[in-house]
């Protein structure tokens, strides 16, 4: 009889062991810091944009950690600059998933631009929340189950361009575009919106590739067309300026549109003369309390006002991560999982939630237009 109890209680000290080392190991990862990705272009073309997303996102989380922390335990940024090219947004993402193990990455910058880190995140079930991102420019992002972006539809965009266009009695459309993903997209929609209205007739589609800097041929061609209105899209903002003071030096009087990105402060710095009339869609912002407080804060931090496309974007971004680990999800698939479901309260819009496709799909856009080297509501 005494070898069998042996044999137990030495089993029972083994069982009792192992229980003791789980539970400690597990106290210790949940009163660690919760690491968060960041994505972010510091350097190269999307800098502009990174920079306030960067902003954004350290400001909410220092006010966040001062505050207590996700239910006691304080956010660590985990940060990598995407360089504003495929290259260094695939690496960015590559090193947060598989070195720094983190299980929720904001961003990357220009997501739609940039797709190669994608795979590596639906692979390793990492979740990207991007604030810059149309995903209707993602090649079959129906594979990517682990993406998702509080950037809008670009569709409702589109057609308010197109309701603008009828309005003012606009009616023959040429579109420019270079050929990244967004901005081919962008004019695809385009294009058919236009060919389906009876009220607007379609001049003609004009692509070159992307980093064109001459387009003095290609505006020629367009006069060609005799076109009212001209739609340009192209990946580097700061090309707007170039491609109208070329129009302009060439005595082409168009009448030239863009999208949202066109919203540019450093185009204005280097092309004030050459962009003014520049019209464009953007966002409405509903401007209540939350997003006062929030520039507030911003102008506070930083000594200076919020700036680029993607400031309420990205403010959403962070507030839904947050709280989704505020839930309890921990996992890339129970925050997947969770950010399926979820539905808070917005800034800038009125709440935040994902459709099927991954994105919000409540805004609503006005025309503005670069007056002065300032941004002018239109209607």
């Amino acid at each position: 009889m005494k070898n069998p109890l042996i044999l137990l209680a030495v089993l029972l000290i083994i069982i009792g062991g192992v229980w003791v080392l789980g539970n400690k190991n597990r106290t210790t990862n949940s009163s660690g810091p919760i690491k968060i990705g960041v994505a972010i272009a510091q350097t190269g073309l999307a800098s502009e944009w990174g920079e306030n997303e960067f902003k954004t996102i350290r400001m909410m989380t220092d006010d966040l950690n001062r505050n207590g922390g996700i239910n006691g335990q304080q956010v660590e940024l985990v940060i990598e600059d995407t360089r504003s090219d495929p290259n260094g947004t695939t690496n960015a993402i590559l090193k947060l998933a598989t070195v720094d193990k983190v299980q929720v990455i904001i961003g990357p910058s220009w997501g739609d631009s940039f797709q190669g880190g994608f795979p590596i995140a639906e692979t390793n079930k990492v979740v990207l929340v991007t604030p810059s991102a149309a995903l209707e420019s993602v090649l079959n992002r129906k594979d990517f189950s682990y993406l998702f972006s509080t950037w809008w539809p670009q569709l409702p965009e589109v057609e308010a361009f197109r309701d603008y266009l009828i309005k003012n009695n606009l009616t023959k459309v040429a579109i420019l575009n270079d050929q990244d993903a967004f901005t081919t997209a962008i004019a695809n929609q385009a294009e058919e919106v236009v060919k389906t209205s009876n009220q607007l007739q379609f001049a003609g589609r004009f692509e070159v590739p992307v980093g064109t800097k001459d387009y003095r041929s290609t505006l020629i061609k367009i006069k060609q067309s005799s076109p009212n209105a001209v739609y340009i899209l192209v990946q580097d903002d700061s090309q707007y300026g170039s491609l109208m003071k070329q129009a302009k030096d060439l005595n082409l009087s168009f009448n030239f549109f863009s999208v949202t990105s066109a919203q540019n402060e450093g185009m204005i710095k280097n092309f004030k003369k050459a962009v003014d009339g520049l019209r464009y869609t953007y966002p409405r912002v509903i401007e209540d309390d939350a997003y006062k407080e929030m520039v507030s804060r911003y102008k506070d931090t930083y000594g200076e006002l919020p700036t680029g496309s993607s400031f309420t974007n990205t403010i959403n971004a962070t507030n839904i991560v947050f709280e989704t680990l505020r839930r309890g999800a921990r996992s890339g698939t129970e925050i997947r999982d969770m950010l399926e479901q979820i539905n808070i309260p917005g800034v800038g819009l009125d709440n935040v939630s994902f459709g099927e496709e991954h994105q919000i799909d409540n805004s609503q856009f006005e025309i503005r237009i670069i007056r002065d080297g300032k941004f002018v509501v239109v209607e």
